[in-house]
């Protein structure tokens, strides 16, 4: 702040007449200095003056005290307003005066708001920003001081002030170097800051120096930061997913790459298990064990969500103790009905692994539906394997249509209407999007069977290889879940070029659907646990100093909502923008600004590349 006064004030700016004031507020006022003088005038009669100097003292400018009197005055600069004090002698000299504070000018000034700091129970009915960080918060009459003629003022009516929503899951790494940088689909929701390179891989692959120069380079709409997938790491030590067991001098080329990867930016290690079932786990053990030496966590899409879950999720505990690397489980859920009564043990795991010390932490969406490729329910098979078996082998064709027809009973109760296609056309150019596969079968004229169901699933598969959205999960677990302590709220999400027919909702509603469904509609969460859910939590576990609250000195991620209107559009049919996301900036830049996206087109992107804590200590 010194060195911005002494800019300012060496520009010999022009001040006002001081007007007296009740009372001094908080600030600094180490910028500049208050001395005193005393002229003759018409005799007896003396005249007060005081004497506003900065530090350099480049710059002095004095003030005649009205009427002699003492009093606390404002004198208003176009860098700020100086609080001064004046203790007079019988209106003839002056035996005091020292500034009381500074309140500088802001850049931005948020008011009549509902500020939620997230920094314990502290609220607040304004926010003033400089140079993209927080430089104030407090009431609207102390904002006032803070609003000088180049200060953008933003009404907000009683809407929520929250710091920025920060999404921890997410695959955005898959377009942040491209022409969806500019992230309006997490920005319409009032994310400010997403984490990429879940589930095991992503697109910075094992170099995630060159990754985050390219997505520098580019630019970002949001703050972004990556994790290193464990499938990455292998595929650069040369492993093929044929070994199942690492030698020693295998696993050792993981770590060498882990130990880059954490110096070059990561937050930690990512593995996808239900992907890459060949990945043995002491492996996962020896590079997340890397990641924890700098700090970092282990993120993880379990090996399995459905009938060896339990297994699974004490699988990701054990990593993370015998690691020492904090457990970030990815999308916790039970994703189909076979494993809905597995709940309460599930919960129970991570309570107890909590209650020995260990740091365990879940994400959630707040749907009742994944999402993945099609090919996900040929198992133990490749969509290779199909391919050639539909050439040359009937008898293996057969046996994966049967494997087909036993994941459509098990997972998906028998019925095709579970399984949604995201896009897909077929060899006649007839478009399915968004269709389920029973709605296929309705269009045909064909019955819907098992047999028909799983026979569409092959002849699909043969030709493409479409994501599915699974419609498998219970709205009761999904409440339970997310209502524990442990638990905050993901996306699951990527960047999207568009809202239309396809694609999962929870890439265009997640953190406004927790607000306006479970928040005010159910009432499932208090708007302090879903705020914490989407800010402080997920900041604790990337180590932020300087974000997911709203303090003075933090980076401007704000996002303004209306508790009353705030809600979810998207549905499986079709993506649509939120409701009642009113206003986000991002380093105190505006993207969304009373309701309308203004960064279409625009050539800022005021999103900051973010590195992990490897880096920082290098």
């Amino acid at each position: 702040m010194k060195k911005i006064l002494s800019m300012m004030l060496v520009l010999m700016l022009a001040f006002t007449i001081m007007v007296p004031v009740t009372a001094a507020t908080q600030a600094s006022a180490e910028s500049a200095s208050v001395g005193a003088k005393v002229d003759q005038l018409n005799g007896n009669q003396n005249r007060l003056w005081i004497t506003v100097t900065d530090v350099s003292g480049s710059f002095s400018q004095s003030y005649m005290i009205p009427n002699n009197a003492a009093g606390t005055y404002q004198i208003n600069s176009d860098a700020g307003n100086y609080m001064v004090y004046v203790d007079t002698k019988g209106n003839t000299q002056i035996r005091a005066c020292y500034i009381v504070s500074f309140f500088e000018f802001c850049d931005t000034v948020i008011k009549n708001g509902d500020v939620r700091t997230m920094d314990g129970n502290k609220t607040a009915e304004a926010v003033g920003i400089k140079g993209g960080k927080l430089l104030f918060i407090g009431t609207n009459k102390q904002a006032e001081l803070h609003i000088g003629a180049g200060t953008s003022v933003i009404d907000v009516k009683g809407s929520v002030v929250a710091p920025g929503f920060i999404d921890i899951h997410t695959h955005a790494d898959s377009g942040v170097t491209g022409a969806n940088s500019i992230a309006e689909n997490y920005l319409r929701q009032g994310v400010t800051t997403v984490l990429g390179g879940n589930c095991g891989g992503g697109s910075a692959r094992s170099n995630v120096a060159t990754h985050l120069t390219s997505a520098g380079n580019r630019g970002t709409g949001v703050n972004y930061g990556t994790l290193v997938g464990h499938q990455d790491l292998r595929s650069a030590a040369g492993i093929p997913n044929s070994v199942t067991n690492p030698s020693p001098a295998q696993v050792a080329a993981m770590e060498v790459l882990m130990d880059r990867a954490m110096r070059e930016g990561a937050f930690g290690l990512s593995t996808g298990l239900e992907y890459d079932p060949f990945t043995s786990t002491y492996e996962v053990i020896a590079t997340a064990t890397i990641a924890a030496q700098y700090g970092g966590f282990y993120a993880t899409h379990s090996r399995d969500e459905r009938l060896y879950l339990l297994e699974s999720v004490a699988e990701a505990i054990e990593i993370s103790e015998q690691s020492g690397a904090p457990l970030q489980y990815s999308h916790i859920k039970a994703d189909a009905s076979v494993t809905w009564p597995k709940t309460d043990e599930v919960i129970g795991l991570f309570r107890d692994a909590l209650a020995r010390g260990l740091d365990v932490t879940a994400d959630i969406y707040p749907y009742t539906a994944w999402s993945t490729g099609l090919s996900f329910v040929l198992g133990p098979y490749s969509r290779s394997q199909l391919t050639n078996a539909n050439n040359n082998n009937p008898a293996l064709l057969a046996e994966i249509t049967d494997y087909v027809k036993w994941e459509v009973e098990t997972f998906f109760d028998s019925n095709g209407a579970l399984i949604q296609l995201v896009t897909y056309t077929d060899r006649s150019g007839n478009v399915y999007n968004a269709y389920t596969l029973a709605d296929i079968l309705a269009e045909r004229g064909v019955a819907h069977t098992v047999d028909n169901v799983a026979a569409l699933i092959i002849e699909i598969l043969i030709h493409a290889s479409p994501s599915m959205i699974g419609h498998g999960m219970s709205e009761e677990n999904v409440v339970k879940k997310m209502q524990e302590d442990f638990v905050f709220i993901g996306s699951d999400g990527s960047l999207q070029a568009s809202y239309r027919a396809g694609p999962h909702p929870r890439n265009y509603g997640t953190f406004p659907r927790v607000l306006g469904h479970y928040v005010r509609d159910t009432g499932a969460l208090t708007l302090e646990q879903a705020l914490f859910k989407m800010t402080v939590q997920p900041a604790k576990r990337l180590l932020f100093t300087d974000r997911g609250m709203l303090k003075e000195g933090y980076w401007a991620d704000i996002t303004v909502f209306n508790p009353n209107t705030v809600g979810d559009n998207a549905g499986f049919d079709m993506g649509r923008p939120p409701s009642g996301i009113d206003y986000v900036l991002v380093n105190g830049v505006v993207m969304v600004d009373d309701g309308v996206f203004v960064a279409g087109g625009s050539t800022e992107r005021p999103g900051q590349i973010l590195y992990g804590p490897g880096r920082v200590a290098n």
